[in-house]
């Protein structure tokens, strides 16, 4: 059994690619890849990490395994403890569902340039600042922006329907980009 675990636990990095809500995400690819004992022992290991602290039967460990290996976007599969996991373009994320069907939208809010501007509702900080030369990006959540071709003062707000973006060819529905983007439904908005 030790050895089962620590053999299931080296796939853990190529399998549990981030964190979304505090939630792990699972990645379809390199799970499928693991030998069938192993993806359930991983399985086992990361359900026991999750807010539900509930087991789940064999029967709900070999249908969350088939989630990953043969679902589909958009598929939902019902937890212990209210947990539910959803596939969502070759990977499953872990939720807990609240009561409310669509989080609150906010703005329009002024950016602070330079500064911080909070935002609570979407639970982001955005820090900007002004530079001299284009700086190399640390990451997906950075942009850099020309201040020569932006019209201040900038504002953000959550989107609504119809939004559309500009894009280097033309326009496109704000939703159709994300859809594209293959960004699941659940963090959209």
């Amino acid at each position: 059994d030790e050895f089962l675990q620590q053999a299931a636990a080296a796939y853990r990095p190529a399998v549990v690619q981030q964190a979304s809500f505090g939630m792990p995400v699972l990645a379809a690819g390199p799970f499928a890849a693991m030998p069938t004992a192993l993806q359930r022992v991983l399985l086992r290991q990361i359900l026991q990490t999750l807010p539900s602290g509930r087991s789940v039967s064999f029967s709900q460990l070999e249908e969350l395994r088939e989630l990953l290996l043969a679902g589909h976007t958009g598929q939902l599969l019902q937890l212990p403890g209210r947990m539910q996991a959803e596939r969502s373009y070759g990977k499953v994320l872990f939720s807990v569902p609240t009561a409310a069907a669509k989080p609150a939208g906010f703005g329009p809010v002024q950016l602070r340039i330079p500064g911080t501007t909070e935002l609570p509702q979407a639970g982001i900080v955005v820090r900007a600042r002004m530079l001299e030369q284009r700086p190399a990006l640390g990451g997906p959540h950075e942009i850099c922006l020309d201040l020569v071709q932006l019209r201040l003062p900038l504002v953000v707000r959550s989107r609504q329907p119809g939004d559309r973006i500009a894009l280097g060819g033309g326009h496109k529905k704000l939703k159709e980009f994300f859809i594209d983007a293959k960004v699941p439904q659940a963090v959209r908005d």
